[in-house]
């Protein structure tokens, strides 16, 4: 329990010596009759100067206040919070502030009772600001960015508006900096109206990312990311949060946990004990040698290359025809689309379609009689293929296959939902 301030002998030593003297105090005689009060009463530290002589104390003044301050226990709770206690007592949780101002692993700590811990604290610290460091010189090289939109409230708000005044001078001119707090849409919206989503980046501030008006602002500029056709969440929007499950349910990838997994900051990822693996390919391999070797994944080399050529096909020749079409089609607004291009690519696919259609005509499946991985790689993009907005040509092989594969239990969920 913490002593009450107005409840110590320095608080009424305080009261008595401002009735004393306290009322008449003039700064300009003291300044006349102490030529070294400004010396006396300035702080110097690290990139930081305070002149306390322009407040209305004396050294007798100063004196009672340090009193008042240990009668408190002030110096107490300094070393808990240096400690690593739970000073505060609203989230019953550690205050490491200080830490963000702290020299890089190796200086002193001023208490020893928990080195290693605050040694551990530290050196996760200093891994985030590189990290963060890193990405900010990412984007400072990335000329397509000109557009920065900062989404949060309260201090995630006021927090970055204020830094980026203050260092204005050293600001990348090249860049707009944007400010979103109000839960009013017309703000978003004059924004918005002034960004092109190619050339925008949005920071989504939220420590717990369930703040209501941040998260409505963040769905409301996703949607129109998505509208106006704009491509790759994860490039494109970035998460100040500590609730990493959260950001990357929104598609956010861009946090320093993800980047320590997958450095590609690319979905799907997935992690099998100490194990983590990306790309989509990779994961369907992997999880077939684990839980269906012999079967999914075939054990003898020729047999099982027979599925490794149709998996490269879909993820080189098939995807770059089809995923022009889709993108242009599906993700673009449609006075933005590049008709031309979009026209070729069907074409292209057309193309690849009548090759696997002959395939199939031979083969009940893409490596033969049996079921493979390639069906799982394969699966979705005729399933997008066959739900965008195009005509296409009759491939009835193709179309038997595919309604083959979404009547398996596994898959009929996935291949009912909508391409968007």
């Amino acid at each position: 329990m913490r002593t009450r301030c107005d409840r110590t002998a320095a608080w009424s030593l305080l009261k008595s010596a401002f009735a004393a003297s306290g009322k008449a105090f003039d700064l300009r005689d003291a300044f006349a009759t102490d030529p070294q009060r400004f010396a006396t009463f300035s702080q110097d530290a690290p990139h930081v100067f305070a002149d306390l002589s322009k407040n209305l104390i004396d050294v007798k003044t100063e004196s009672l206040l340090f009193d008042l301050a240990r009668e408190c226990g002030v110096e107490q709770h300094l070393d808990a919070m240096f400690a690593g206690e739970a000073i505060n007592s609203t989230e019953n949780r550690a205050a490491m502030h200080f830490l963000l101002r702290n020299k890089p692993p190796g200086q002193q700590i001023r208490v020893q009772t928990a080195p290693e811990k605050i040694a551990n604290l530290q050196l996760e610290v200093e891994a985030t600001l590189s990290a963060m460091l890193s990405y900010a010189s990412q984007i400072r090289a990335d000329d397509q960015i000109t557009d920065i939109v900062n989404i949060g409230i309260g201090g995630s708000d006021l927090g970055p508006q204020m830094a980026v005044l203050a260092l204005n001078e050293f600001s990348d001119k090249t860049k707009r900096f944007h400010f979103v707090s109000n839960v009013d849409g017309q703000e978003l919206a004059n924004v918005l109206a002034r960004c092109k989503p190619q050339s925008t980046l949005f920071l989504i501030a939220s420590k717990t990312f369930t703040t209501a008006e941040t998260m409505l602002n963040a769905q409301s500029a996703k949607a129109w990311f998505a509208a106006q056709g704009g491509l790759e969440i994860s490039k494109h929007f970035a998460a100040l949060t500590t609730n990493v499950a959260a950001a990357n349910a929104f598609g956010i990838t861009t946090t320093r946990d993800y980047l320590a997994k997958n450095p590609n900051a690319q979905i799907p990822t997935i992690e099998d004990g100490n194990l983590v693996v990306w790309e989509s390919h990779a994961i369907i391999r992997y999880l077939c040698t684990r839980h269906a070797s012999g079967t999914l994944w075939a054990e003898e080399p020729a047999e099982r290359s027979l599925a490794d050529r149709w998996m490269d096909w879909t993820a080189t020749s098939l995807n770059a025809a089809i995923g022009p079409a889709f993108h242009g089609l599906v993700r673009t607004a449609p006075e933005n689309r590049d008709m031309s291009a979009i026209e070729a690519a069907i074409a292209l696919t057309e193309k690849r379609m009548h090759l696997l259609d002959n395939h199939l005509a031979q083969n009940h499946h893409l490596a033969g009689d049996s079921f493979t991985m390639a069906e799982i790689a394969l699966g979705p993009f005729i399933h997008r293929w066959l739900n965008m907005p195009v005509e296409r040509q009759d491939h009835a092989h193709v179309q038997r296959w595919y309604e083959s594969i979404a009547a398996r239990p596994a898959a009929s969920a996935a291949l009912q939902l909508p391409v968007t």
